[in-house]
């Protein structure tokens, strides 16, 4: 079993119990696609005497109104300058300012945690956005930290180069561990035994079992 952490996954399983059986595995890539999009954020600032600029994109879950993802997506401290000797040379970027956006619109900022690695957003203060993508998925009724066990079944979405509808199955590896990323603590409710994607990061996990009521 690879025991490689899934730190781009939110720490959050939601139990969806409104599929039938029928078509399953494309009405379940259906139903995850309706509920994430994506997410482009902008960051100016200053690395040393020299101006700094970035933009980037990620995959953003959408919770009711909320907009979650995981902090790293949409957020950038350091510029890489290089390496040298084997070692990572970086600048902090000084008097940041960082705006996230969906469709060219500003995200309003609920909270952002670096540590447990989650950022989120709250899309009733853009009333068309909100239109256009919230729904009744109720976070408060996620599975808890509780709930998560080592060989529970999973399936996710990643989005290799922004495209859509990787469905990947997997199961809970191991729980509530402490992991070390480019110098950094993560707290990390679970971790999972799939080889990490690039682009999962911010993808709603899903539990399986509860589909198969």
């Amino acid at each position: 079993m690879n025991l490689k952490p899934s730190i781009i996954a939110l720490g959050l399983i939601a139990g969806d119990t409104s599929l039938t059986l029928k078509d399953f595995y494309t009405d379940k890539v259906n139903k995850i696609s309706r509920t994430e999009t994506v997410v482009t954020t902008e960051v100016k600032g200053k690395t040393g005497n020299n101006d700094y600029e970035n933009k980037f994109r990620g995959k953003i879950s959408v919770f009711g109104n909320y907009a979650i993802t995981a902090n790293h997506v949409v957020s950038q401290d350091e510029v890489v300058l290089g390496v040298i000797s084997g070692q990572t040379m970086t600048a902090k970027i000084e008097n940041k300012v960082e705006v996230s956006k969906i469709d060219g619109q500003e995200l309003a900022v609920v909270e952002k945690n670096v540590e447990k690695d989650y950022a989120v957003f709250d899309l009733k203060k853009t009333p068309e956005l909100c239109e256009r993508y919230c729904n009744t998925l109720d976070i408060k009724k996620s599975l808890r930290k509780k709930d998560i066990y080592q060989g529970m079944d999973i399936y996710f979405l990643a989005s290799p180069a922004m495209q859509v509808g990787f469905y990947i199955e997997s199961k809970i590896a191991k729980t509530n561990v402490k992991i070390s990323k480019d110098e950094k603590e993560y707290n990390i409710d679970f971790l999972t035994d799939t080889f990490i994607v690039n682009g999962t990061s911010g993808t709603i996990v899903y539990h399986r079992e509860s589909l198969l009521e």
